[in-house]
């Protein structure tokens, strides 16, 4: 018997599963052919990994198996909700797919060339271990820096948008700001200083 909510079983047929607990890891495990459709995992593994639907970086997640023992991880319980209704995540605004396809985040650089499966087994080594935690830390603060600096740059557009339109609607609107008779009475003062100027000038002449 299981206790404290770990398992969920959902439309399932005859079937009987085994629950083994190995390095902190829930397995299930069929002791039968018969399929299942849903079953759901609570809590899941404490490893870093990156979760189905908007794509952040998990340390403790919830996993829902399903079909076949594949796994899906959710940060929360929104995410878990978003996939059960079969929501693309591409086209929900607050997900990491949709702000790539936007083009709203750095999606084309070499520091992504790092990371990917590599089929070559390699033997230990204490040195190798070590240089490469080091670079892994080094080209993530790279990465980070470059994808602040693509949505600065990115959003520099919207500024100076937005200050071209400033600079517009002032001027269609100038006469709320400053009253059509304002520089009157000086530019009679102006126009009378002149006129005196120009009266002496002929007098001096004559």
């Amino acid at each position: 018997m299981v206790h404290l909510g770990l398992l969920h079983f959902f439309h399932f047929t005859s079937c009987r599963f085994k629950l083994s607990l190995r390095q902190g890891l829930y397995n299930l495990t069929p002791q039968s052919s018969t399929s299942y459709r849903y079953v759901s995992v609570l809590p899941a593994r404490t490893s870093v990994d990156i979760q189905n639907v908007c794509a952040v970086l998990l340390c403790r997640d919830f996993t829902s198996v399903f079909l076949l023992f594949k796994v899906f991880r959710f940060c929360k319980s929104k995410c878990h909700k978003n996939f059960k209704k079969k929501r693309n995540p591409r086209k929900v605004r607050w997900t990491k797919a949709f702000r790539k396809s936007a083009g709203k985040e750095l999606t084309v650089d070499n520091s992504f060339e790092f990371e990917k499966r590599r089929n070559e087994p390699l033997k230990y080594k204490r040195e190798l271990w070590n240089k490469t935690v080091e670079s892994i830390k080094r080209v993530e603060e790279i990465k980070r820096k470059r994808q602040a600096r693509f949505i600065m740059n990115r959003l520099k557009k919207g500024k100076q948008l937005e200050k071209e339109e400033a600079i517009s609607e002032v001027k269609k609107n100038i006469h709320l700001i400053r009253a059509p008779h304002a520089g009157k009475a000086k530019m009679m003062e102006d126009k009378m200083v002149q006129k005196l100027q120009e009266d002496v000038e002929m007098g001096d002449e004559q």
